[in-house]
């Protein structure tokens, strides 16, 4: 008996951005049999389906570790004012005096209120001795100070949707700036007001690299709007379970192994060779098909990556040497800022060909646009802490800046694999026009 002869697959619907469809030759069309490019990605280890729950996880064990290291640090470091009157239940003290912090920008350490004789190992003395000082720590300071705090908290937690975006598209070295940004934000207004240490730096340190990363998180912009796209996820467009997007189907068969060849097939389609061999393939492939096309774009578009990489380090050792130099300087603040744009924009502006660079949709850059002017108005209006009260200018620059990056990074439209594909036709011909003459 004659053994049955695998039978031959071939792709009969493609989509840029959804799954790919493939049914045995012979059956097209009746449903029978088929399978996405998703069960083939996770076949090979690819797609990885539960690893956004450990993700998400993990992230909110670290938060809640950081909450409860700031909350203690917030109290051991709490510097209070000399000569300060504290009514508790055991009778009046006064803080202060003659203990004189070495560091003149705090005011002078409190000296410590009587408590009560904790027997070593009782943990429910230890809490309860330690609730005290948290509850004297929050009755210490005005209830405007602590709004304060709370408007900082508050609207910092606006870039969160922005830190989505970052992860939806597989960009986390944009996540890790955005959560950064939010840290060093919160905890240079908090040691501000409260004029507290956190993790032993003053507020000024705090501030220091609250600027660094609102570099960073500038340059990453320009980066994001000026490239075919990040490192890694060129093409800015996911699948629908937002496990590979375009440009990770187009760059992972360049380093596969032969035998892996089923991916390349499933995601790029049959190669010129297998087509002209199937009996059933009654027609030409369009030339952008062929396999020269799609190996130039593969090289173009990991070109592109690593350019951007490079753009990136270098662009955050150059604002790390600035800050270092002068931090509180408005020309070694805007320098880092300026000169790694505008040669991003020299390059997307001149030097880029038509079908590398990117597009956009207008609606969110206009939207993106308004959102920044109108946060810049009220960062301006907020540079005067007197008259900001309860930083609430300043928050609204929180608020609005992080809508305005949200926007603009959304306004990055996918890119097309398809017209990428004519582009780079396009480019092999005229390269090779040039050779003939």
């Amino acid at each position: 008996m004659r053994e049955q002869e695998p039978s031959r697959t071939k792709i009969v619907n493609r989509s840029l951005v959804g799954d790919v469809n493939i049914v045995p030759a012979g059956s097209v069309g009746d449903g029978s049999t088929s399978r996405s490019s998703s069960n083939i990605i996770g076949k090979f280890g690819i797609e990885n389906r539960v690893y956004w729950k450990q993700n998400i996880l993990f992230i909110l064990l670290i938060s809640l570790f950081i909450i409860l290291l700031v909350g203690n640090s917030l109290v051991v470091n709490a510097q209070m004012p000399p000569n300060r009157v504290i009514e508790t239940d055991d009778g009046v003290y006064e803080v202060g005096g003659s203990h004189q912090n070495d560091n003149s920008e705090f005011p002078m350490q409190p000296d410590p209120l009587p408590s009560e004789s904790v027997e070593e190992g009782a943990f429910s003395s230890a809490i309860h001795s330690y609730i005290k000082e948290v509850v004297d720590f929050v009755n210490y300071y005005d209830s405007d100070k602590w709004w304060e705090v709370v408007v900082v908290v508050f609207t910092n937690s606006f870039a969160l949707p922005l830190m989505y975006l970052c992860y939806k598209i597989n960009t986390p070295h944009a996540v890790v700036i955005a959560i950064g940004t939010c840290i060093t934000s919160t905890f240079y207004h908090t040691g501000d007001t409260l004029q507290v240490l956190i993790f032993g730096m003053d507020h000024g340190r705090w501030h220091r690299l609250d600027n660094i990363f609102i570099i960073l998180s500038l340059q990453q912009l320009f980066f994001h709007l000026c490239s075919v796209c990040p490192p890694n996820t060129l093409s800015w467009a996911d699948t629908p379970n937002r496990k590979q997007n375009n440009y990770e189907k187009q760059i992972f068969y360049s380093w596969c192994s032969p035998q892996e060849a089923e991916y390349d097939m499933a995601t790029n389609g049959e190669s010129d060779s297998d087509i002209e061999q199937d009996p059933e393939m009654n027609y030409k492939p369009s030339a952008h098909k062929s396999k020269r096309v799609k190996d130039e774009a593969r090289r173009i578009l990991y070109r592109e990556s690593k350019l951007y990489e490079w753009m990136q380090w270098f662009s955050l050792f150059f604002a790390l040497i600035c800050q270092e130099k002068a931090p509180w300087v408005e020309f070694y603040t805007f320098l880092p800022i300026i000169l790694p744009a505008s040669i991003v924009l020299i390059r997307r502006v001149f030097f880029m060909d038509a079908f590398l660079k990117p597009r956009y949709h207008t609606k969110w850059i206009v939207t993106g646009l308004l959102f920044l002017m109108a946060g810049l108005f009220c960062f301006v209006r907020g540079l005067d802490d007197k008259a900001d009260y309860l930083r609430m200018f300043h928050g609204s620059w929180h608020l609005f800046g992080s809508l305005g990056f949200y926007a603009l990074f959304k306004s990055k439209k996918p890119l097309d694999l398809v017209e990428f594909r004519k582009g780079v036709l396009d480019h092999l011909n005229k390269q090779n026009k040039k050779k003939v003459k």
